[in-house]
């Protein structure tokens, strides 16, 4: 793991211990840091530069440490989101707290307002436990009543790196290459002959002409070759039918 890399984990790491859910820590801290090949494309592209991000981060971490309610830290996140991301803002918010989503957030609202019951004895020690408000999170008890602290249930694996799309093979450059190679052993065939290798040097320019940075490197080797070997066994045809050897 790279420096960038280590800090945007490290960022990723502040933001879920100040109560943001995974996905979304794991986008901020990899929009902060992040070489750009890197950033997956499900993150949208934000609309202020990394040190805003960043600066953005700190100031609004700083805010949800200051013990609000749930309803308060929320706001704050959501806050968060359309300060980074735009009119992005809300699809990455839902896309993290999809609880909130417009048929479910009234329902979410009525939970987080309303007086839980509580799912364990009074009794029970201080801990992590599963939220009573319904809010996919474990809430910390401390004994006696339940407090505003909230953590993911799991730490969610962070998504796949963006892999490039495999490069497309050039098929004309390829079957000049064939042809070029054909030609090795049949160019000294009349008619036939002249007809391969002038097929071969053709097919293979072609080839290279339509080479984009979409296609494998590979194609342009492979054009080379099949060009160099249709024009040298051209020459070799007119070569044999100068000296009358076929």
């Amino acid at each position: 793991m790279g420096i960038l890399d280590g800090a945007a984990t490290d960022l990723q790491a502040k933001l879920e211990r100040a109560g943001v859910r995974s996905s979304l820590a794991y986008a901020l801290g990899h929009l902060s840091y992040a070489r750009e090949q890197s950033i997956p494309s499900w993150i949208a592209p934000p609309t202020v530069s990394r040190a805003e991000i960043t600066w953005l981060v700190s100031e609004y971490v700083k805010e949800l440490r200051r013990g609000h309610d749930d309803l308060s830290r929320i706001t704050i996140i959501q806050g968060l989101c359309t300060k980074v991301f735009g009119q992005n803002g809300e699809e990455m918010f839902i896309a993290a707290y999809p609880e909130f989503s417009e048929d479910q957030w009234e329902a979410t609202l009525a939970r987080m307002l309303s007086v839980p019951s509580d799912p364990i004895p009074s009794a029970a020690p201080a801990g992590w436990y599963a939220d009573p408000y319904g809010v996919p999170c474990l809430r910390w008890w401390n004994g006696s009543v339940w407090t505003d602290q909230c953590r993911p249930t799991t730490t969610a694996a962070a998504p796949a790196e963006y892999s490039p799309k495999p490069k497309q093979s050039n098929g004309l450059a390829i079957t000049g290459f064939g042809l070029g190679v054909a030609s090795f052993f049949l160019f000294a065939i009349p008619i036939l002959g002249i007809l391969l290798t002038l097929s071969a040097l053709a097919v293979s320019l072609f080839g290279l002409a339509m080479q984009t940075p979409q296609h494998a490197k590979s194609g342009k080797v492979l054009g080379i070759i099949g060009a160099s070997l249709g024009g040298l066994y051209t020459l070799m045809y007119i070569i044999f039918v100068a000296t009358g050897r076929m």
